[in-house]
């Protein structure tokens, strides 16, 4: 089962996304909550320079229980959302990125999940 996207901009030809839909769904087929986790790809306005930024962020988790979030003028009631945040980097890093996503972040994530199963939180992110 592919985890389903919920968004993913348009991005320049000068970026891409590190990783797709495919490979984080098979990187975190077992997790507990696999059946509920949204995709989001977007564009980091950080990156319209022509250099890398090392501390940008180009992956992230969150998780959030109940509550109103606000997207582009649309409201809906988030309920409860995990949710993965994938950004475009430019295309020229995205091979290197891409492998330590896959070698760290990955593991790392997917050790999240499980850890945090079972949360009762409002919100929470890594």
């Amino acid at each position: 089962m592919i985890i389903p996207t919920r968004y993913k901009s348009k991005i320049p030809h000068t970026h891409s996304y590190p990783l797709g839909a495919e490979m984080i769904s098979r990187q975190l087929g077992v997790v507990p909550q696999r059946e509920i986790i949204e995709l989001w790809f977007s564009h980091s306005h950080r990156f319209h320079r022509t250099y890398y930024q090392p501390n940008h962020e180009v992956f992230g988790l969150t998780y959030s229980k109940s509550g109103y979030s606000v997207f582009m003028s649309r409201r809906w009631h988030s309920g409860q959302r995990w949710k993965i945040n994938v950004y475009a980097v430019p295309r020229i890093l995205r091979h290197i990125i891409q492998q330590s996503l896959i070698a760290h972040a990955l593991p790392m994530a997917r050790e999240w999940f499980v850890k945090n199963a079972h949360n009762e939180g409002r919100t929470g992110h890594v």
